[in-house]
C-alpha cells in the first residue's frame, strides 16, 4: 500500500460507516465495490436539487454546504460540513427517492460515491457496516419523531433551541436558517416579539447570530449542553 493510499484509508476509516473495520477489511471492500472518486471546485454542485437519490456520497476532502428546504419550502436550512462527512442517505430507500435539497462544494473538494446497488452489496457483505447503516437510519427516524417536541416546551427560548437542534446535524460547523419573521414565528407558535426576545437570549450566550436577516447557529454544542441541563427543571 502506498503512502498516498494509506492516507486515504485513514480518512475512510473516520467515516461513521467504516468505523470499526480493519484496514484489511476495508481493502477487501474497496477491491470488490466500484467506488467513483471525483474532484469538485469551489461552487460546484455535487448533488443536484430534486434529483433521483440513487447513490451514497462521502466527502473525503474539503468543505461542503448541504441546503434543504423544510416546512413546504418556506424555511431553507443550509449547513456546512468539513470532511470526512457522509451525506445523508435516508432518501435512498422508501417511497420517496428524490432529494429535497442539494450539496455543493465550498472549497476544492474530493468526493467518493457508490451506486445504490453497490451500496446494498457492501452492506450485505459486512455486519459492521450493516449495523452502522441501521443505526444511522434509525437515528434519522427517531429525530423526525421527536422533531415536534419543541412545541410542547413552555419556555420560549428553550422551544427555539430545541427546534434548532431538531433541524441541525450533530456535525454541522455552521447552520443558517432563511425564513421570514412571520413564517418563523408561526412555525414556533410565538408572537414576533417573543421570537426576537428568544433569539436575543441565545445571541447573548454566543450560540446564534442574526446576520442580513438570517438566523445562524454558531455553537450547537453549547446550545445542546444548555438544553440538556435545563429541559427537565
Amino acid at each position: 500500500m502506498s503512502e498516498r493510499s494509506g492516507s486515504i484509508y485513514d480518512v475512510l476509516l473516520e467515516l461513521p460507516l467504516f468505523q470499526g473495520l480493519s484496514v484489511q477489511q476495508l481493502t477487501g471492500i474497496i477491491e470488490k465495490i466500484p467506488f467513483l472518486f471525483t474532484q469538485y471546485a469551489a461552487g460546484d454542485v455535487i448533488v443536484k436539487p430534486d434529483s433521483d437519490h440513487d447513490q451514497v456520497t462521502f466527502v473525503l476532502r474539503g468543505r461542503v454546504r448541504l441546503t434543504t428546504p423544510v416546512c413546504g419550502g418556506n424555511v431553507v436550512v443550509s449547513q456546512e460540513f468539513e470532511a470526512p462527512f457522509t451525506a445523508p442517505f435516508h432518501y435512498l430507500f422508501g417511497a420517496q427517492n428524490r432529494t429535497s435539497g442539494y450539496l455543493e462544494a465550498i472549497t476544492d473538494t474530493g468526493v467518493m460515491q457508490v451506486s445504490k446497488s453497490s451500496f446494498l452489496d457492501m452492506v450485505q457483505s459486512n455486519r459492521i457496516i450493516l449495523l452502522h447503516v441501521l443505526n444511522m437510519l434509525s437515528s434519522v427516524a427517531q429525530l423526525q419523531r421527536r422533531s415536534l417536541d419543541y412545541l410542547e416546551e413552555k419556555q420560549l427560548e428553550l422551544r427555539l433551541a430545541k427546534w434548532l437542534l431538531s433541524i441541525s446535524h450533530h456535525r454541522t460547523q455552521l447552520m443558517r436558517v432563511d425564513a421570514s419573521e412571520p413564517v418563523l414565528a408561526e412555525l414556533l407558535r410565538m408572537r414576533p416579539a417573543d421570537l426576537w426576545r428568544s433569539i436575543a437570549v441565545w445571541e447573548g450566550k454566543g450560540c446564534v447570530e442574526v446576520t442580513e436577516g438570517r438566523l445562524k447557529l454558531t455553537d450547537r454544542y453549547a446550545l445542546k449542553r444548555y438544553v440538556s441541563a435545563n429541559s427537565f427543571r
